[in-house]
């Protein structure tokens, strides 16, 4: 037992399942773990029940934070065992030598408190160095042997990988598990690439997923500074695909080590939003369906986009094919698993003249649509991070202005949405000649759907009563209204034929 084996446990709200999960951990025949327990803000009695394990074992420590998310409490976890937080001062409530609890002064990871048996404040936050992590959610639990067997097991691999049964709760259809889909018979052990290729030839499995079903060597996650992706939902689709594809040598271990509780208010089985996400997310949408895929898109959309961004710093040839076919795989799932086109979305979002895009989803599908194989027209890519750029500075601002923006949306998205400025983005985007050739048609189409996208029928204020007047204003001095006015002045007075010199400029222009 010479290698220590780091756990984390993120905790919200599982009071029922929390001390079965806890067992399955304290009671492994590989006893050399240290567990880390992240109280993600519960409101029920699950951070007693980990305070009672922590009274009874040394090498358990709790640490409560405010609630942002199984992201955020999985990252506490991992910064702890980074030594991230061993400088941080604590102090305690009392002068009570055998409290557990540790207060901590304000800091950005938004924690609470630390408790830890037998440790003074000077030692609450130092953690063990350890060679290997796992993670286990707290409503799961495993086999009494599992960390035994991925330590004898994972030999010179950095990840192992081990499958999984159901506690289904549920009952309401058959379930599968990944091992399954993958076809996999026999423990094999696999470079990134050929574990790469294996999952491209599986037809069922679009996006591979990994966090609790496994253990991998802890200075792999330190070298890559990984961590998970804050405020989303399918996190452990990048952290498995980026883990996996910084390893150099894979093991699939063929034991069912782990169990998964299907259950009723899941995460993945309950259909409102998370807790920590419902406030913000309350301010732009009032409709509970459009926000939980609006939420589920966008945080595909941000995972595919992280993907793609890593996908530069692959120097092996072969394996950045072979990863570009697997971001062609993952965004095919993305776009026809979430049945969005481009217009349904648009309109989804585009409400009272106000664009309602907390998570840039739109600009998101324009640059990486491109995986799915399909073109959008030039007069859809406009759209920026205004809105968001607004409430950040206006949050703490009187309730007046902010119900003014959510009704009536910013002035710079209505100047945006005016048919001259769509046109002026599309001419002045179309810079090689083929763009230019085919600009009438392009314009033609943005007309079109101008005119025909459904508007709500309210009064709009004047330009002055928008918060943002003072900067909005001066979009209708940029070059692409203006250019954008001068074609529609002209295509008014087409028949005098300006309309063509304007379109024979433009073709000879910079040629």
């Amino acid at each position: 037992m010479k290698f220590k084996v780091g756990v984390i446990v993120p905790i919200y709200n599982v009071a029922k399942y929390l001390e079965e999960c806890l067992k399955s951990i304290i009671n492994q025949s590989y006893k050399n773990i240290f567990v880390v327990l992240v109280d993600d803000g519960s409101s029920d009695n699950s951070c007693e029940i980990a305070i009672n394990f922590v009274s009874k074992y040394d090498n358990i420590l709790l640490i409560t934070k405010s609630n942002e998310g199984l992201s955020s409490a999985r990252n506490i976890g991992i910064n702890f065992f980074k030594k991230k937080f061993e400088n941080y001062e604590l102090f305690r409530y009392d002068n009570n030598e055998e409290e557990l609890k540790f207060s901590i002064r304000e800091n950005t990871y938004k924690i609470n408190a630390v408790y830890r048996k037998n440790s003074s404040k000077i030692e609450a936050l130092i953690s063990p160095d350890i060679d290997y992590l796992m993670f286990i959610d707290p409503d799961d639990k495993w086999e009494l042997d599992c960390v035994k067997l991925c330590v004898q097991n994972i030999r010179d691999s950095d990840v192992i990988w081990f499958d999984y049964k159901f506690i289904d709760e549920l009952k309401n259809k058959k379930r599968f598990n990944q091992f399954w889909y993958y076809d996999i018979k026999s423990t094999q052990y696999l470079s990134v690439k050929d574990f790469f290729k294996m999952h491209l030839n599986v037809k069922n499995q679009y996006c591979f997923w990994f966090s609790v079903m496994g253990m991998f060597r802890f200075d792999l996650l330190i070298k890559n500074n990984l961590n998970f992706i804050h405020r989303i939902q399918h996190e452990d689709f990048h952290f498995g695909t980026i883990l996996f594809l910084k390893s150099v040598k894979i093991c699939i271990f063929n034991k069912q080590l782990y169990y998964v509780r299907i259950r009723e208010n899941s995460i993945t089985n309950n259909d409102s939003l998370p807790s920590f996400i419902q406030n913000e997310f309350s301010f732009y949408f009032n409709d509970n369906k459009i926000s939980k895929k609006y939420y589920i898109f966008s945080s595909l959309l941000i995972t595919l986009a992280v993907l793609t961004y890593e996908k530069k710093y692959i120097c092996d040839i072969e394996l950045k094919d072979i990863y570009d076919k697997y971001l062609i795989k993952f965004s095919r799932f993305v776009f026809q698993n979430f049945d969005f086109n481009y217009i349904y979305l648009n309109n989804l979002i585009y409400i009272n003249g106000c664009i309602r895009d907390p998570y840039s989803v739109l600009s998101k599908y324009s640059k990486y649509s491109k995986y799915k194989e399909i073109k959008l027209n030039s007069n859809f890519l406009f759209y920026v991070n205004d809105y968001i750029n607004f409430l950040r500075y206006e949050k703490n601002k009187n309730d007046n202005t902010l119900n003014f923006v959510r009704e009536y949306g910013l002035l710079s998205h209505r100047i945006k949405d005016h048919l001259s400025y769509k046109i002026g983005i599309c001419i002045l985007s179309s810079k090689t000649l083929l763009k230019k050739i085919i600009l009438p048609f392009l314009i033609f189409m943005i007309v079109i759907y101008h005119k025909g996208r459904k508007k709500d029928k309210i009064n709009l204020p004047a330009f002055q009563k928008y918060p943002d007047y003072d900067i909005s204003v001066k979009l209708k001095k940029t070059a692409e209204y203006l250019i954008g006015e001068e074609f529609i002045k002209n295509m008014k007075q087409w028949y005098n034929g300006k309309i063509l010199i304007f379109f024979l400029k433009i073709l000879i222009k910079n040629k």
